[in-house]
């Protein structure tokens, strides 16, 4: 647990310089923050310290997303809505208010911001 603790400790000092040189280039209300992982993080459950076998805590992969322009913008909301990898390059072209490619994989997760 410990080396688990270090590790979002770690994370949450690193996004912490980012949000810092953010506001101190006047930023901070401009920047939508995309915080994503490549898998989750099983803490050593079923005796195992890496992601080797589909278990569901290593499928379990955290999503954030904060934009500031949109009105729920920092009331720590969750959505229970299934989503993948494959959503987040149509979530940053819907933000960017760009059109979506009609042969792009995934879907706008916007809809579930609440």
């Amino acid at each position: 647990m410990r080396d688990y603790n270090q590790l979002v400790y770690g994370v949450d000092v690193a996004v912490g310089m980012i949000r810092e040189e953010l506001a101190k280039h006047n930023l901070t209300e401009k920047t939508v923050i995309i915080f994503a992982s490549d898998s989750g993080y099983a803490n050593g459950v079923y005796g195992y310290g890496a992601k080797v076998l589909p278990y569901e805590e290593f499928a379990r992969v955290p999503l954030m997303i904060y934009d500031p322009r949109h009105s729920v913008s920092g009331k720590k909301l969750r959505s229970k809505a299934l989503t993948g990898g494959c959503d987040i390059a149509p979530t940053i072209l819907e933000l960017a208010g760009l059109s979506i490619p009609g042969n792009i994989g995934g879907k706008k997760l916007t809809a579930s911001f609440g």
